[in-house]
């Protein structure tokens, strides 16, 4: 997979702009998310927000949350989600950044999750709940490993 910083300077050489879209991991099941994000690559995309499903979802609307709630009864979590990451890295050209709340992740433990994520071809974390003023552990590991960290502000 590309890292998004590339992408954003690929098209910055070529005067465009980004297009991104957003894919709830496991909806409508897990194993169509691979064939989700194939497609849209092959459509042109510039890159994918590849969102982990999470219980409480305050940060997003009734559509996603419906999305994410159907994903979590179905099955999705953070292990499989990394299954499915990586058969998407053996195909996917675009860069994918990782959208999740950070429960998830500081439970998963954050150095192993960055790992995970970094291992497997994901190049940035979007983080929906952390404040930027708590984030001081998260973006000195992100570093580390050059992972972009991308907050909701």
């Amino acid at each position: 997979m590309m890292r998004l910083e590339d992408k954003f300077k690929e098209l910055r050489k070529k005067k465009k702009k980004a297009f991104i879209v957003y894919i709830p991991f496991g909806f409508p099941s897990i194993k169509a998310t691979k064939g989700i994000c194939l497609t849209l690559q092959d459509a042109g995309v510039d890159a994918i927000e590849l969102g982990i499903p999470f219980s409480d979802p305050l940060a997003d609307g009734p559509i996603i949350q419906k999305a994410t709630t159907a994903a979590l009864s179905k099955g999705a979590n953070i292990d499989n989600f990394f299954e499915e990451l990586s058969q998407l890295e053996k195909s996917l050209k675009i860069p994918v950044a990782i959208m999740s709340y950070y429960n998830p992740i500081f439970k998963f433990g954050l150095a192993g999750f960055l790992k995970k994520m970094k291992q497997l071809g994901a190049s940035a974390l979007i983080n929906v709940d952390l404040p930027i003023e708590e984030g001081a552990e998260y973006i000195k590991e992100a570093r580390k490993l050059n992972i972009d960290t991308i907050f909701f502000i």
